[in-house]
């Protein structure tokens, strides 16, 4: 098991990371999504009932979910966002 001792918000600093979604590491309910480039992600909810898979890159139903180690997002906000 991966120790992680932040919450997994990605930078958004790279095009690579534009309009995608992130896992959140300390909250299954919800995930990290980049908009601009740039620009600080925006945590997203799922609906009730439901955890976000970073597998499937989408909220599943929470029966269907599983543990699987956090990764790593390709940038960080910077410290003076925080």
């Amino acid at each position: 098991m991966v120790h992680i001792e932040d919450n997994g918000e990605p930078g958004c600093k790279t095009v690579l990371e534009v309009n995608q979604r992130y896992r959140n590491f300390e909250d299954p309910t919800s995930y990290w999504q980049c908009g601009l480039q740039g620009q600080p992600a925006k945590m997203v909810r799922c609906d009730a009932n439901k955890l976000y898979s970073e597998e499937e890159q989408k909220c599943i139903d929470w029966k269907k979910w599983h543990w699987s180690d956090p990764k790593e997002p390709p940038s960080r906000p910077s410290k003076a966002n925080k």
